[in-house]
């Protein structure tokens, strides 16, 4: 999976936000938000392909969770992107 190209993260106060950028402006007719665990992973993904096992390890190296937390997590974080089309399968 990789994120959409077209895509940026913009952190707006304590809200971590995604906008897509058309023509030098922002169209927030479709603004979508990640909690900080979420934009830490876009972050850190950037444009590179990744996997639902990747983003699990991730968060169990980064983050004091367990491992069936993490899987569950990731597994709804990456439904709702789908869901919104922000990545690519």
């Amino acid at each position: 999976m990789k994120l959409k190209k077209d895509l940026v993260l913009r952190h707006i106060g304590r809200e971590h936000v995604i906008v897509r950028p058309s023509l030098g402006t922002v169209d927030l007719t479709h603004v979508y938000t990640l909690n900080p665990v979420a934009a830490w992973l876009w972050e850190q993904t950037g444009d590179t392909a990744f996997t639902e096992e990747k983003w699990v390890e991730m968060l169990l190296e980064h983050y004091e969770v367990e491992r069936t937390q993490a899987i569950d997590d990731v597994k709804k974080l990456i439904e709702n992107l789908m869901e919104n089309e922000l990545i690519e399968a």
